[in-house]
């Protein structure tokens, strides 16, 4: 039965939509902000060369307001490509003072309710109702 539950985790963090704004909460390559994959997913060989593998967004921008990305060595003709194509999907940093926050992919907020709703609609999970709930009563 708990294997079935703990299922579900990668389904709730899938569903967890995290929307940037000033990326004080945000985790630049631990946190999926950008599309649907981590940043260090997407660009691996960065990632292992990062200085600041758990720095927040707002911890990698410039007070003029360009990111911030250290290497602690010159990158290579891939590396070159690959920090490029980064910055093309990130694109420049905000600098606004909203928070940043998360939507639930599958419905206005989340709940258990809707949570459940989804994995039942995609087939993905089946709820072992039938084991935790007996309509013996004694």
């Amino acid at each position: 039965m708990w294997t079935e539950i703990l299922k579900a985790r990668e389904f709730v963090k899938a569903g967890d939509v995290l929307n940037i704004g000033s990326g004080v909460c945000m985790y630049f390559w631990d946190d999926v902000w950008i599309g649907e994959y981590l940043l260090k997913q997407l660009f691996p060989s960065l990632f292992v060369i990062a200085r600041q593998k758990n720095a927040l967004a707002s911890e990698l921008i410039s007070s003029e307001g360009a990111w911030i990305l250290n290497f602690p060595r010159n990158l290579n003709d891939q590396e070159m490509l690959e920090l490029e194509n980064l910055l093309q999907i990130i694109g420049n940093p905000s600098r606004l003072v909203n928070e940043d926050s998360r939507q639930w992919r599958y419905g206005e907020d989340f709940s258990v309710a809707n949570a459940y709703a989804a994995l039942e609609t995609g087939g993905l999970l089946t709820f072992p109702d039938k084991h935790l709930y007996n309509s013996k009563v004694p």
